[in-house]
């Protein structure tokens, strides 16, 4: 499978991570405010979070071609979408260009209400915020004291 990911923080960087490292994805894009990385035969996600560390961007980075209009990372063809970045990013204005088959909202309200109806007419799936990134808030860390 094919996954684009827009935010490369905490959230964005773990996902891709995870999805290339234990499931065998091809992280294909990596999106950030400056821009995006595309490589149709994916990204070494450890090999950009350090890239991004010593240079303050992704951008740059050897192993794939670099694009300034970072909403145009979110439009790449992908199997899997995961907007882990912002609010609102996927908008009536951007809906149409979408070609990801599934969306993981990772971030709060990624997929703006308007454009919501229209990917899902379009046969996208939907995994809605309220389940993708609910994990922290359900299951808080322990302080190490037995209640």
């Amino acid at each position: 499978m094919t996954v684009a990911v827009q935010g490369f923080g905490n959230v964005g960087f773990h996902a891709a991570k995870f999805l290339s490292e234990n499931d065998g994805a091809k992280i294909v894009c990596i999106v950030e405010r400056d821009g995006y990385l595309w490589n149709e035969n994916g990204l070494d996600v450890a090999a950009v979070k350090r890239h991004q560390l010593e240079t303050g961007s992704i951008l740059g980075f050897e192993g794939a071609e670099s694009h300034t209009d970072s909403a145009r990372g979110l439009e790449v063809e992908c199997d899997i979408l995961i907007p882990a970045a912002m609010e609102n990013a996927i908008t009536p204005s951007n809906v149409g260009h979408i070609r990801a088959r599934l969306i993981a909202e990772a971030a709060n309200g990624p997929v703006a209400f308007a454009a919501e109806k229209v990917l899902l007419d379009k046969g996208i799936v939907i995994l809605p915020d309220l389940f993708v990134n609910a994990g922290a808030s359900l299951y808080p860390i322990s302080s190490g004291s037995k209640t």
